[in-house]
């Protein structure tokens, strides 16, 4: 992952991040600042994945309320769920 390092353009954005692991660790590591996880923008807006219908719910999430518009992505490596995770990525 160290030559994320010199993306440093990035490291202020706010990024959506996906990968396996501990992603948002690595990501502040590395010097990004802003990043919101795949799973978190799923907990957030479940009715963005159109795979998973088991976690799509009624109820607004206050997490919508103040979530930024993202503004970059970064692949940590390979994603376990490819599926939820190409939604995602074309829908923001």
């Amino acid at each position: 992952h160290s030559p994320l390092k010199m993306y440093s353009e990035f490291h202020k954005k706010h990024c959506l991040i996906s990968g396996q692991g501990p992603i948002a660790d690595i990501a502040k590591n590395l010097g990004f600042t802003k990043v919101t996880t795949i799973e978190q923008l799923c907990d957030a807006f479940p009715n963005l994945d159109m795979v998973d219908h088991k976690k799509r719910r009624g109820f607004h999430s206050p997490f919508r309320d103040y979530f930024l518009p993202i503004e970059a992505v970064v692949l940590f490596g390979e994603p376990v769920r490819w599926e939820t995770c190409l939604q995602l990525i074309i829908d923001v």
